[in-house]
């Protein structure tokens, strides 16, 4: 099984790589906003909880390797909006 590692790119972005894996493209562009980085080898989504929780849906069941700091950021985000500190778009 191939791991999929999940981490906070530059720029308010999530950045998403693994080794090519025909399921896992298919699985990534059903994600809207999806943008192929042939460079780096890897996918990359703007960041927003909504597109952060599709992504793990998606991959739900396989080895991920996620970003401590996007979980950190998360629940952060999460404890601003119930407390009303920050308003969810």
């Amino acid at each position: 099984m191939d791991k999929i590692t999940i981490d906070k790119g530059t720029s308010n972005q999530i950045r998403v790589s693994f080794p090519y894996n025909k399921d896992y493209v298919a699985k990534i562009k059903t994600i809207e906003g999806y943008k192929w980085h042939p460079d780096g080898k890897y996918w990359s989504f703007p960041y927003s909880e909504d597109t952060l929780r599709k992504i793990l849906s998606a991959f739900s069941g396989e080895d991920i390797d996620i970003d401590p700091i996007l979980q950190k950021f998360d629940a952060l985000e999460r404890e601003l909006i119930s407390k009303k500190f920050l308003r969810k778009f």
